[in-house]
């Protein structure tokens, strides 16, 4: 019975896994596709973005540029609601602690996101949270995700819940490795770290009031997790929108513990983002 269970289980983890792997094939043609059909058109548009973070538990900060190439694949007529529409997303960025990558998104409503994001990550740093005389912390990890969301309104209330896999690899490590942006450890076979996220949001004028839940866990490694939650406040603008938070994170090789969050992001260009 408990080798029934174990092959049932074992399938059941390999699912995804192997879908991941086809993803990571078609990742270059699907790029090279996507650079092919970019047309000049009057209803597509780019622009550049620096967004930038700070967490104090567990302690980070960053911050990305990217340049952004997006435009509209349908819109409804005058009298549908503003975010009847759909459009996609073509991008590069780069981070301060090391990161470069590519990423394209598919919106079939301007409410749903539908990503592919590839990226490497060239860490000359510790990860703060673990002990890196026992697990590899430096060196190059590679990321391939996949990424969905949709936003959900009614009224001045909105809820986001999302849904991300990362497979993470690195070449010939001799120990099981961190991932510095999760602050959690992967097989040293490499693992895949799954994300759920719920946003429940207030909308006040131009004042937002955001509350987070986020779960994550490696699977491999299932008892390498974390889980936040964070109350913020955030204001948006035509070009430059912040936001400034507190909650509390807990994690497999850190305790409970108070959190602060801090951020901003500033826009150039036109972004057809909805929300």
């Amino acid at each position: 019975m408990n080798q029934d269970w174990k092959k049932q289980s074992s399938m059941k983890w390999a699912l995804p896994k192997q879908l991941s792997e086809k993803l990571s094939e078609l990742w270059i043609p699907l790029l090279f596709f996507c650079f092919l059909i970019l047309p000049t058109h009057s209803k597509a548009a780019s622009f550049y973005q620096i967004q930038g973070g700070f967490r104090s538990t567990p302690q980070s900060s960053s911050v990305e540029a990217q340049y952004v190439y997006n435009e509209k694949l349908w819109s409804g007529g005058s009298d549908d609601p503003a975010w009847m529409y759909g459009y996609w997303k073509l991008g590069t960025f780069v981070a301060i602690h090391g990161q470069a990558g590519m990423k394209v998104e598919f919106f079939p409503l301007s409410l749903w996101q539908i990503q592919l994001q590839r990226s490497m990550t060239s860490r000359f740093y510790d990860t703060k949270t673990v002990d890196c005389s026992l697990y590899e912390c430096r060196g190059v990890l590679q990321r391939g995700s996949f990424k969905t969301s949709i936003a959900l309104g009614y009224g001045d209330f909105f809820l986001v819940p999302s849904y991300s896999i990362t497979d993470l690899t690195m070449d010939s490590p001799q120990k099981n490795f961190s991932s510095e942006e999760d602050n959690l450890v992967a097989d040293k076979e490499g693992d895949q770290l799954v994300v759920f996220q719920e946003a429940l949001g207030y909308k006040q004028g131009n004042q937002k009031w955001v509350f987070v839940a986020k779960t994550s866990y490696m699977k491999k490694s299932r008892d390498s997790n974390s889980s936040q939650y964070l109350v913020w406040s955030q204001s948006p603008d035509k070009n430059l929108s912040y936001f400034v938070g507190a909650g509390q994170y807990r994690s497999t090789y850190l305790k409970s513990s108070l959190s602060f969050v801090a951020g901003f992001s500033w826009t150039v260009g036109e972004n057809l983002s909805f929300f």
